[in-house]
Order: C-alpha cells, then structure tokens, then sequence
C-alpha cells in the first residue's frame, strides 16, 4: 500500500468511533489461494519495531495512568474493533514507541488497545503490551480465529522489541492460508495488508510461537471470511515475456492472494484487463521500448503496480535473401543484417543514420556480397556487390520497397510501392503493376533464376508473376497484411514483418522450396 507522506500523516483530531460500525455488504471475493501462491511480502523497515516499553500515559485531568492498572472490560463488537482498526490504517498513522494518539500509544500492542476499546480504572484509555494483552483476553485455537481478534508472539530473547502483535481481519478464503492483518510495524505505520497465516517468514526471531486470543468482551457480528475485502491485494510479481507475436506481446506474472482480476499497463497506462495471470498486449511499434507493470485488483481496489518489466520489441525485418554458398540472410528496416546457416556478414548500415529506412536486399552470384537498397532508392553494397545506380536522386511517386539481383550479379531490379520497376546494370525491364490499383501496396520482389523474369509480392501475400516467372500460389485473401518481402528459385519465400517466438513467419510456395514454415530470429 502507498506510504504517505508527512504531510498526509500528520492527524487533527482524529476521533475514534465506540459505537458499532456495521461493515459494508458485497459480494464475497472469490477462492483464489492456493499453495503455490507466492506469500506477501512483510513490513517494510530495518526492523519490526514492534512495541514501547512499559511507562506513564495520559490519565485523569492530565494525570498519569500506569499500564498495568486494572482495566475494565467491556462489550465490544467484531465490526466496531475492526472499524476502530481501520480509522488508523485508513490514515496510515506513524509507529512510534513513544507517541501516543488519542490516549493510545502508536505502537503494536497500544494499536489493539485502541482497536479493542481498552480503558483503565477511571475510564481513560489505556495501552497494555503483548505480553499484557492475554490479561483480558482468552486464547482460541486457530481454527476459531474471527475479525477482531488477534495473534500475539511474545519473544523470550527480547520481550519488548522482539514481540509483535497482529489484529485479525479475517480469513481471504476458505483455505485459512492468508489473513487480513491490521498492524502498526515499522516504517510501514498502521497498515492493513494480506499475512501468510500466522506471519511472514523469517519476520520474527523464532525464540516463541503465535498465539491467537479473543478479547473477553468481544461479541462476534462479523464472518470469518469478509464479505468485502479489507485491503487490495498484495501488487504481483514483476511480469515477464512469454512470446513475442507480430507486434504483440504476451506477458505472463504469478498470481496474487485475494485478486479477481488484473490490469496491465504500459508507460502506467492501462492497456489490458483480464481474470487470469497473463496477457497479450497488441499494436506494438518495432524496436522500441516499453515498461509494463501489473495491478492486482479485488471488491477493494487495486494494488500499487509490479515492478516494472522493460522489454523491447524486435527490429521488423523488411526481407530474406538466399545465400547461393548455402544459408540465408534477413535485413531489418535499420540496415541490420542477420546470417543464418552458414551465410556470412558482409557488414550492414545497423549504425549508420540513413535518410531513409532500409526496405531490401539482393545478393551477389557467390554469395560473397550483396546490396541494400533504402526507401529511396539508394543503394549500399557490401563485398563483392557492385554499384550500378540508384533512384536517390530522383523523385518518385512512391517510395522503393525491394530489390532483386540479376543471376549473373551484373545489374538489380528496384521496386516500389505502387509496383513500378527500376532497372540498372544488365537487368531488363518485363512489366510492372505501376499502372494498376492494388489492393496492397508492393513490399517486395524476386527474380526468376535465370534472370528472365521476376514476382512482385503485395503485402497480403498477393503474387504478380512477370517474364518467366511461374505463379505457384499465394497468400492473397487469406487476412494477412504483414508480408514484407520474398526470395525465390523455382518457387518462392514469403517472410512476414514481426517475430513469432524468436523467429520469423516465412511461407513457401513451388516444389522446390517445400512448405510452409518458420526461420529462426
């Protein structure tokens, strides 16, 4: 829960309620614990700090009153001594061994004092300790535990800072793992949080064991298990990647206790809102930077957000070229280039700053070099890829998308959006769509092995076959958008844009490229 600030902290005459408060009514939260449900985590602070020592508070007419003065016993009900818990918790009231508000002292055991109602001989409140509190109190077994009472853990090493006292607010479920706990500990002030029963490991020194008592003028009016929560969920675990998918990613976090839905937020704004523990957000930009967190949410609020998880999206690949030695290459709209099954890297514009994104890729007859082509039209070669012109100088209608080379590497096709062909060095002109109305713009092309023609593909999947070029089918009218580029042989390579999984949708079409499949990313 938000820790205040000094200023929200500071308390004007606080009154606290005798009378009954009868607790709102809703639906109950669901059944979510389980053992594999990972704990809250405990107060925070260097230490528990749990209780002053004995001393002098205010009596009568500005008198003292000792603690260990008889106190009076009274009728008291569950909801009230949780309403009474709860105008501390709701004002995040300081912890303090020394401080006392309204007559009880802002530590552990002065907390259920003031919770239970304890006066002292002439009616003035008094706060008792742990090791006092059992005095008017009588103690239960686990199993009997109701809001209102409380669980108290006196140290035998250190009596007075090592004991700790804790209010119980009820079960979170049926399966009595976790509780509602009302406490004043440490830096965290009065609080109401989630506690794995009895409490949170390693919290205390281990030289005693937690004892429930009910307070003897207690008169039970509320259910063991709330039928609204106390507090919101303890936040989740930092969220993780599972799978990257196009532009989307799925995230996935452990559950919290007590929460019936989750929210999940990029940049701290909400951008998904599910039952379960995982997510998939989507309309991702590539290669960029994100910081998603998660909310636990139940009947009572949110949680405070995880731990931010920073992810960034892969770079979107814009093409795939074969590799006549063997392997294959992909480019990315930045001019990275990625060698795979034996492929050699050449070099790249990955760090360059281009006038233009990078949008293709054609290789050499060797396959000892191969050319970049941007959006427009300039050219960048690498190894033993000649320079044989470029569109950078000139105005086009729309912008160039891919490239191919001629089978002897002696020229290169560009091609643009709207299907129009540019041809430089040995490479000859076999028709274009330039004139045509797409469906899609053009994303890409290649050229029949031997030269004598070549396949424009739309970014549906949609295939145009020019010169030589046999169409072998396409993707055309089966809902894709994403298509970015092609290779071919005797048949053809479609690669999509994003990464599914750590590689990238590629479909095959021909006898000679084999089926559908995926190239690892």
């Amino acid at each position: 829960m938000r820790l205040r600030t000094a200023v929200e902290r500071t308390l004007v005459g606080v009154a606290i309620a005798t009378a009954t408060v009868a607790l709102s009514v809703a639906a109950p939260p669901a059944f979510g614990a389980t053992s594999s449900t990972a704990a809250p985590a405990g107060p925070s602070g260097s230490q528990l700090d749990p209780q002053g020592p004995v001393g002098p508070q205010p009596g009568v007419n500005g008198g003292t009153l000792h603690p260990r003065d008889s106190v009076a016993v009274s009728t008291m009900y569950s909801s009230a001594i949780i309403a009474r818990g709860e105008s501390w918790t709701n004002a995040a009231v300081p912890y303090s061994q020394t401080t006392y508000l309204n007559g009880y002292r802002t530590d552990c055991s002065g907390f259920v004092s003031m919770a239970w109602g304890l006066t002292g001989s002439y009616g003035e409140p008094i706060s008792l300790t742990t090791q006092t509190l059992p005095n008017v109190a009588t103690q239960i077994s686990p199993g009997q535990l109701m809001p209102g009472d409380i669980l108290d853990y006196n140290s035998t090493a250190d009596p007075v800072n090592g004991s700790h006292v804790v209010l119980f607010g009820g079960w979170v479920d049926s399966s009595e793992q976790f509780y509602y706990g009302l406490e004043e500990a440490g830096d965290s002030g009065a609080v109401v949080h989630i506690i794995p029963f009895p409490y949170f490991a390693g919290a205390m020194d281990g030289t005693s064991t937690w004892i429930p008592y009910r307070y003897n003028g207690t008169v039970v009016d509320v259910p063991a298990i709330p039928p609204v929560p106390l507090s919101p969920p303890e936040p989740p675990d930092t969220p993780w990647e599972t799978a990257w998918n196009g532009s989307a990613v799925t995230l996935a976090w452990s559950p919290s206790v007590s929460a019936t839905s989750y929210v999940v937020l990029d940049d701290g704004t909400a951008v998904a809102t599910v039952s379960g523990t995982s997510a998939t957000v989507g309309g991702l930009a590539p290669d960029t930077t994100f910081e998603f967190q998660v909310e636990a949410v139940n009947a009572k609020g949110p949680s405070q957000p995880s731990a931010a998880a920073v992810l960034t999206s892969p770079t979107g690949a814009v093409g795939i070229v074969a590799d006549p030695a063997g392997g294959y290459w992909v480019v990315a709209d930045d001019g990275g280039v990625f060698s795979y099954a034996g492929a050699r890297f050449y070099g790249s514009t990955g760090a360059y700053h281009l006038n233009k994104p990078v949008v293709g890729m054609a290789a050499t007859l060797d396959g000892k070099g191969y050319w970049l082509v941007a959006a427009d039209g300039g050219i960048f070669s690498f190894g033993d890829a000649h320079f044989y012109g470029s569109t950078g100088a000139l105005h086009l209608n729309k912008p160039v998308v891919g490239m191919a080379a001629t089978p002897d590497g002696g020229g290169y096709w560009l091609v643009a959006a709207d299907g129009g062909i540019f041809s430089f060095g040995d490479a000859h002109f076999y028709g274009s769509t330039g004139a045509l109305v797409l469906d899609e713009p053009v994303v890409g092309m290649a050229a029949t092995p031997d030269g004598g023609g070549y396949w424009m593909v739309a970014a549906d999947g949609g295939i145009f076959s020019f010169g030589d070029a046999r169409y072998e089918g396409s993707l055309g009218g089966k809902g894709y958008t994403d298509v970015v580029g092609m290779n071919a042989g005797t048949g053809y390579l479609l690669v999509h844009r994003y990464r599914s999984g750590g590689t990238w949708l590629v479909n095959a079409f021909g006898p000679s490229i084999g089926t559908p499949n995926t190239v690892a990313g």
